[in-house]
């Protein structure tokens, strides 16, 4: 059965795009993967990124005590995001640590997805630029479909 992959840092982006998957794609039939991704204060990130505040997690080598209670948190996080938004019941959910944009691409080919999930923030042109994007890497290296869910108050192009 194809599995399709959703990605959510429980911000607003990607609880839209994991409301989004809920109500547009034929979830019943196919199996349903909830992913986070923790992110070590240590990390670099491929998006070219930085942390940001709200993201402040423990590095499972150096504490394991304190890893599994942030696993835990991120594993209700998950239960809670699965319940809001209407997540058939056969949803797995997985909690990973390191970079999200390298993470949601390794699970990806990991768990051979058939589709990969994930929110836009909708950053500008220079927030692009100077913090990069996990949705661009993620389009970049999954070599899998790519469904990139964008933020509420992105305006269409306009039409020439």
């Amino acid at each position: 059965m194809d599995l399709i992959l959703i990605a959510d840092d429980h911000s607003d982006a990607s609880r839209r795009a994991v409301r989004w998957a809920a109500e547009h794609l034929p979830l019943d039939e196919r199996r349903v993967l909830l992913l986070s991704v923790a992110v070590p204060p240590s990390a670099p990130l491929a998006s070219g990124g930085l942390v940001a505040p709200d993201v402040l997690v423990v590095n499972p080598v150096d504490d394991p005590e304190a890893t599994n209670a942030a696993r835990e948190e991120a594993l209700a996080a998950l239960a809670e995001t699965k319940a809001e938004a209407g997540l058939p019941d056969h949803t797995e959910l997985l909690v990973v640590w390191g970079d999200p944009a390298t993470e949601i691409v390794i699970a990806g080919q990991d768990h051979d997805a058939a589709l990969i999930v994930l929110g836009s923030r909708g950053r500008g042109f220079l927030g692009r630029v100077l913090l990069g994007t996990v949705s661009g890497h993620v389009v970049h290296h999954a070599h899998r479909p790519v469904l990139i869910v964008p933020p509420v108050d992105v305006e269409p192009p306009a039409e020439s």
